[in-house]
């Protein structure tokens, strides 16, 4: 995904405190010709790009708040970048993004319609505007994988040509994988899951790599090779051993059933112990 500019890093750390933005009726106040003015001193970021930065910071807030209100303020940024600038696909990524968080929120159906919507429209826009982008597929390909109007077949369309583009878009793999799962594909999920760079999963996308590990698993499993899924499972269940704590805060949605794919046993007997770790208190 949109990778940050130079000078990002330290415009967020100068943001990061800020009173404008304590909540989002101190952020629906902030004067951006001020902002501008006052950010100045970041000559490397364009003044389109500092508008993106403070919307990515901002953007906890707003998602927290009451719904439409904060996408509406995160709009009223990346209006005014846009304006400036329309030739950034980083911007399009960002608003699309921002607006996928909103509508996730708790809020009336016909709000988060409304905003994945208007997520979708601003994908399409991205990618007639910079069609030879991997990056402008990839975010059309997740604004319609997150809208309930549409789903994993109109999605899997645009992952595949932003593939296409960018045989190394992790992004993209990782949710072509999804899709192909979403639609019982099980085989073809399977090779696409172990397709995926493992390199993506780093910092805070960390913990998503046990739960590739756990969907290629069961991809294998029901595609029939029940032999690999259980291979598969006993490297996951090795690492839980070494690291009995991640269990408890991510136990994955098919693992019983896969330890339960061992005709040995084995697996299931190694399971049964983490969980009977994860609940012994500590004295």
């Amino acid at each position: 995904m949109a990778s940050a500019a130079p000078g990002a890093a330290e415009l967020q750390r100068q943001l990061q405190g800020s009173r404008d933005l304590d909540d989002v009726a101190s952020l629906e106040q902030v004067d951006l010709t001020n902002y501008l003015r006052d950010t100045a001193t970041f000559a490397s970021l364009a003044p389109a790009e500092r508008l993106r930065q403070l919307a990515i910071a901002a953007e906890p807030e707003a998602v927290a708040a009451a719904q439409p209100r904060g996408w509406l303020a995160l709009e009223r940024l990346y209006r005014a970048a846009l304006d400036l600038d329309r030739v950034d696909p980083a911007l399009v990524h960002s608003r699309v993004l921002s607006a996928i968080a909103c509508a996730r929120q708790p809020c009336a159906e016909q709000i988060a319609t409304r905003i994945m919507d208007a997520a979708v429209a601003y994908s399409r826009q991205g990618v007639a505007s910079w069609p030879a982008n991997s990056e402008s597929h990839d975010t059309l390909g997740y604004a319609l994988y997150c809208h309930r109007g549409y789903g994993a077949r109109d999605a899997l369309v645009s992952f595949d040509a932003a593939i296409e583009l960018d045989p190394s878009l992790a992004h993209a793999r990782l949710y072509r994988a999804h899709c192909l799962q979403d639609m019982n594909r099980w085989s073809e999920a399977a090779t696409a899951y172990a397709a995926v760079d493992p390199a993506y999963f780093v910092e805070h996308r960390a913990w998503r790599y046990d739960l590739l590990r756990e969907q290629h698993a069961w991809c294998l499993l029901k595609s029939g090779d029940g032999a690999s899924a259980v291979e598969e499972t006993r490297r996951l269940l090795e690492r839980y051993e070494n690291e009995p704590h991640l269990i408890g805060l991510q136990l994955l949605p098919h693992l019983e059933e896969l330890a339960d794919a061992d005709p040995t046993g084995a697996l299931r007997s190694r399971l049964n112990r983490l969980l009977l770790s994860d609940r012994t208190p500590n004295h």
